[in-house]
């Protein structure tokens, strides 16, 4: 070979160039694929920076929500761990799938309030009840602001926190506004608020007018069943028992289906009534002296003597 210009001789290798090494880079597994499809163009996948191990709070805030802490116990609530997240630039990414959940359990949670258990003979023992479902629809509403539902069940709680307080003109003053939302838990409340007034009439066409908007609502099924029963009508039977049978896990219903037999000496179906009330709540002496009542009056005295000896035992241990 002719040696170049300058007398050198270009040596070439005999082994080939080695390619560049290029490390992997990790995997995406195919959910966080799918989930950040949005808003890329078409078939092409977002992959969002590696975050590493979530933040304890996110992880504590799951929790509190799964286990309906939302707005207790102080500085370990759902709702005041997210609001120690939201100071958290590092756990902004999360806050907008956060907010949703938690708007999501402040509604379920208040809504379970507002129109669950809610009867005359119960309403004045739900206060502060009603002013925590008054507080998680205000927080809910502080996380969906275009949500207009979310004001009216805030009025609701708080016209059954009125009428918890036995103030029934400005309950009444404050249930009018919602009689267009066609909300069966307003009309059971507006029922309470005539009970409370005296307006039997009033009070019966309320309670009327919220098992046509829920049939299956336990609530006004009961309240116009005792309303009947006060008036001493025949119709209280059917109410009582459509109560007891939507919620058969109530003992409150329970036993006033119980005491609707027992009032028509329908003893043989008031026992097992009570019986039923006792497998609910079974550390209530009065179940049990109520299901002695009946089985002495059907003649089953030795099995009445049983009964009364187990509520004298559960009333002593409860003194």
């Amino acid at each position: 070979m002719p040696a170049p210009p300058g007398g050198e001789i270009a040596v070439v290798s005999s082994s080939p160039p080695r390619p560049p090494i290029i490390p992997p880079k990790p995997a995406v597994p195919a959910s966080v694929a799918v989930e950040n499809k949005v808003g890329g163009p078409a078939g092409s996948v977002a992959v969002p920076e590696a975050t590493g191990v979530p933040s304890p709070l996110i992880l504590q805030l799951q929790a509190a929500i799964a286990s309906g802490n939302l707005i207790e116990p102080k500085s370990a609530s759902a709702w005041d761990l997210y609001q120690r997240l939201s100071q958290d630039q590092a756990s902004a990414p999360e806050l907008p799938r956060l907010r949703v959940i938690l708007a999501d359990a402040f509604l379920a949670g208040g809504k379970q309030i507002v129109s669950g258990d809610v009867r005359s003979d119960n309403v004045t023992a739900r206060l502060e009840d009603f002013r925590r479902a008054g507080q998680m629809f205000s927080r809910a509403r502080s996380l969906r602001s275009n949500d207009p539902g979310i004001a009216t069940l805030e009025k609701l709680s708080a016209a059954e926190a009125l009428i918890a307080l036995q103030f029934y003109d400005e309950a009444e003053r404050t249930l009018s506004p919602l009689q267009d939302a066609k909300l069966a838990a307003a009309q059971n409340a507006m029922g309470l608020v005539y009970l409370g007034s005296l307006s039997d009439w009033q009070a019966e066409r309320s309670f009327k007018r919220a098992i046509e908007m829920d049939p299956k609502w336990a609530a006004p099924h009961y309240n116009l069943g005792l309303l009947y029963r006060s008036q001493q009508k025949d119709e209280s039977l059917a109410e009582l028992e459509a109560a007891a049978t939507i919620e058969p896990a109530n003992p409150a219903m329970l036993v006033a289906l119980g005491d609707e037999y027992f009032a028509r000496k329908q003893w043989e179906r008031a026992a097992p009534t009570y019986s039923a009330a006792i497998k609910v709540d079974p550390k209530n002496d009065s179940f049990h002296t109520k299901l002695g009542h009946a089985l002495y009056s059907l003649g089953r005295h030795e099995e009445a003597n049983l009964e009364y000896q187990r509520a004298r035992e559960i009333a002593g241990k409860s003194q």
